[in-house]
Protein backbone atom coordinates (compact mmCIF):
# COMPACT_ATOMS: atom_id res chain seq x y z
CA UNK A 1 0.00 0.00 0.00
CA UNK A 2 3.20 2.43 0.69
CA UNK A 3 4.16 2.51 -2.62
CA UNK A 4 0.65 2.75 -4.34
CA UNK A 5 0.26 5.77 -2.60
CA UNK A 6 3.05 7.25 -3.63
CA UNK A 7 2.62 6.66 -7.40
CA UNK A 8 0.64 7.91 -9.74
CA UNK A 9 0.27 5.30 -12.40
CA UNK A 10 1.42 1.25 -12.58
CA UNK A 11 2.98 0.60 -15.81
CA UNK A 12 2.68 -3.46 -16.91
CA UNK A 13 5.07 -4.28 -19.33
CA UNK A 14 4.10 -8.17 -19.73
CA UNK A 15 3.60 -9.65 -23.41
CA UNK A 16 1.80 -12.43 -21.69
CA UNK A 17 -0.57 -12.29 -18.77
CA UNK A 18 -3.72 -14.41 -17.80
CA UNK A 19 -5.97 -12.43 -15.32
CA UNK A 20 -3.10 -9.64 -13.97
CA UNK A 21 -4.27 -9.27 -10.47
CA UNK A 22 -1.53 -6.60 -9.88
CA UNK A 23 -3.59 -4.38 -12.56
CA UNK A 24 -6.81 -4.53 -10.01
CA UNK A 25 -4.87 -4.15 -6.82
CA UNK A 26 -3.30 -1.41 -8.24
CA UNK A 27 -6.63 0.17 -9.03
CA UNK A 28 -8.42 -1.21 -6.24
CA UNK A 29 -5.68 1.63 -4.24
CA UNK A 30 -6.44 4.34 -7.05
CA UNK A 31 -4.01 4.01 -9.38
CA UNK A 32 -4.63 4.44 -13.20
CA UNK A 33 -2.82 1.24 -15.31
CA UNK A 34 -0.93 1.41 -18.57
CA UNK A 35 -0.53 -1.61 -19.97
CA UNK A 36 0.28 -3.50 -23.16
CA UNK A 37 -3.15 -4.61 -25.26
CA UNK A 38 -1.94 -8.28 -25.44
CA UNK A 39 -4.19 -11.39 -26.44
CA UNK A 40 -5.41 -11.78 -22.79
CA UNK A 41 -5.64 -9.80 -19.44
CA UNK A 42 -4.72 -6.29 -19.60
CA UNK A 43 -7.91 -5.46 -21.52
CA UNK A 44 -10.05 -7.63 -19.26
CA UNK A 45 -9.55 -5.33 -16.47
CA UNK A 46 -8.35 -1.80 -17.94
CA UNK A 47 -11.17 0.32 -19.54
CA UNK A 48 -9.18 1.99 -21.98
CA UNK A 49 -9.48 5.80 -21.60
CA UNK A 50 -11.70 5.77 -19.09
CA UNK A 51 -9.35 3.73 -16.09
CA UNK A 52 -5.84 3.19 -17.73
CA UNK A 53 -3.92 3.06 -21.12
CA UNK A 54 -3.86 -0.01 -23.60
CA UNK A 55 -0.86 -0.03 -25.49
CA UNK A 56 -0.80 -1.27 -29.09
CA UNK A 57 2.12 -3.63 -28.46
CA UNK A 58 3.20 -3.53 -32.28
CA UNK A 59 4.32 -0.02 -31.79
CA UNK A 60 7.52 1.51 -31.99
CA UNK A 61 9.37 1.96 -28.36
CA UNK A 62 9.50 5.28 -28.74
CA UNK A 63 5.86 6.42 -29.90
CA UNK A 64 4.48 3.80 -27.07
CA UNK A 65 6.85 5.95 -24.42
CA UNK A 66 5.60 9.02 -25.80
CA UNK A 67 1.99 8.02 -25.44
CA UNK A 68 2.87 6.33 -21.88
CA UNK A 69 3.95 9.84 -21.09
CA UNK A 70 1.64 11.86 -22.53
CA UNK A 71 -1.50 9.93 -20.48
CA UNK A 72 0.53 10.16 -17.51
CA UNK A 73 0.56 14.09 -17.68
CA UNK A 74 -2.69 13.99 -18.20
CA UNK A 75 -3.98 12.24 -15.01
CA UNK A 76 -5.99 13.69 -12.56
CA UNK A 77 -8.20 12.26 -9.40
CA UNK A 78 -10.66 11.42 -11.70
CA UNK A 79 -8.63 9.03 -12.93
CA UNK A 80 -8.03 7.47 -9.40
CA UNK A 81 -11.83 7.45 -8.50
CA UNK A 82 -12.57 5.82 -11.85
CA UNK A 83 -9.93 3.46 -11.14
CA UNK A 84 -11.14 2.40 -7.69
CA UNK A 85 -14.78 2.19 -9.02
CA UNK A 86 -13.48 0.13 -11.70
CA UNK A 87 -11.68 -2.36 -9.34
CA UNK A 88 -15.40 -3.27 -7.41
CA UNK A 89 -16.06 -5.39 -10.28
CA UNK A 90 -13.72 -8.37 -8.56
CA UNK A 91 -14.66 -8.06 -5.27
CA UNK A 92 -16.20 -11.05 -3.41
CA UNK A 93 -19.53 -10.53 -4.29
CA UNK A 94 -20.38 -9.90 -7.60
CA UNK A 95 -17.68 -12.76 -8.67
CA UNK A 96 -19.71 -14.83 -6.63
CA UNK A 97 -22.95 -13.81 -8.20
CA UNK A 98 -21.53 -14.42 -11.45
CA UNK A 99 -19.96 -18.31 -10.19
CA UNK A 100 -23.89 -18.82 -8.61
CA UNK A 101 -25.17 -17.71 -12.46
CA UNK A 102 -22.60 -19.78 -14.07
CA UNK A 103 -23.93 -22.57 -11.68
CA UNK A 104 -27.67 -21.68 -11.92
CA UNK A 105 -27.60 -22.21 -8.39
Amino acid sequence: GEWYARSKLLLMTSHYEGLPMVLIEAQANGLACAAFDIDTGPSDIIVNDEVGLLIDPNLDDKIAAENIFTYYEQLSSKNSIAANENSLRYSLQPIIDKWLRILHV
